[in-house]
């Protein structure tokens, strides 16, 4: 079938593996981040699902060992709910090519040491940086202070962890940098997408990419949503992608608060414990049945504003 469709709409490939979008928005964002990086500062690299965050460190990290000044490491874990203080010490001895010391306090010792004395600055990159748990985001205070160049990646709630006076000791030291997606730019980066795959801009119609305009705030989701309606189109048999294909393969929670939040990082508990509010009002306000003028129901909404939720 995928070879059906690719040469129905004469396409050379799917959506799902194309090369790096460079817009003005991203690579701002990458020039900042490897700025900081050579200055030897603490990053946090925010944004919701989908925005590209991924990407752009692959971008990041690719032209950082090119250029031989630095060692790259992280955490190659994949259960990233896991990554700790020891994991992240053991990932740097890995990428020093040395071996680990047994007792805990040689094994410190010997890691600032190598930081400190080594002739190429040391960058460490933490994905899913939202799974850490605060004791840990302090404790790598301790190797920042001593030259690490240390980058967080995660949801944007990474950014309000940080910023909590609990958080202080840290956050302060922490500079943020935000992505907020596709800004304007959707339909370009869809033409972009489109001409990747080897295709011709006319395989949606002009309707459908006003739709997936207003729809899609991210790569991702003009990603997907472009490619599942493609699928859909073909086995309807339409030659062009209409409006109606886009509407209809949009999941009916696309747009529910729950699903807003999640894409930033954000569960019901979460606002609740943050906020102090009961579990119960945040999910009753989240299901629409919240009086409007109702205190609790004003303060989470202006909460779901300043994450930046559209209402």
């Amino acid at each position: 079938m995928l070879s059906d469709i690719l040469k129905t709409y004469k396409l050379n490939t799917d959506f799902n593996h194309l090369g790096f979008y460079e817009s003005k928005e991203i690579m701002q964002v990458a020039d900042n981040l490897k700025e900081y990086i050579r200055l030897g500062h603490f990053v946090a690299l925010t944004g919701p699902v989908g925005a590209g965050k991924t990407t752009l460190l692959r971008k990041v990290k690719s032209d950082l060992q090119k250029t031989k000044s630095y060692i790259v490491s992280e955490c190659q874990t994949i259960e990233k709910e896991r990554v700790n203080l020891s994991s992240i010490v053991q990932a740097i001895y890995l990428d020093f090519n040395e071996k680990i010391e047994k007792d805990r306090e040689s094994r410190d010792r010997k890691l600032l040491q190598l930081i400190e004395k080594s002739s190429r600055k040391v960058v460490f990159f933490i994905d899913d940086a939202h799974n850490l748990h605060f004791k840990t985001l302090t404790a790598l205070k301790i190797l920042v202070e001593r030259g690490l160049s240390l980058v967080l990646v995660g949801h944007p709630k990474l950014h309000f962890t940080l910023s909590r006076g609990i958080m202080e000791e840290i956050g302060l030291r922490c500079e943020g940098i935000e992505m907020q997606g596709l800004v304007g730019e959707v339909e370009l980066y869809l033409e972009w997408v489109i001409s990747q795959a080897g295709g011709q801009s006319t395989i949606f119609s002009p309707e459908a990419k006003e739709e997936i305009a207003l729809l899609c705030r991210t790569p991702l989701q003009v990603k997907r949503i472009a490619w599942e309606a493609i699928k859909q189109a073909y086995e309807e048999g339409e030659k062009q992608v209409s409006r109606e294909t886009i509407l209809n393969v949009i999941a009916p929670d696309f747009r529910d608060l729950r699903t807003e939040l999640k894409r930033l990082g954000y569960t019901a508990r979460d606002i609740s414990s943050d906020y102090n509010f009961s579990i119960k009002q945040v999910n009753r306000f989240l299901d629409g049945k919240l009086p409007s003028d109702d205190p609790d129901s004003k303060q989470i909404a202006t909460f779901l504003k300043t994450v930046g939720i559209r209402f």
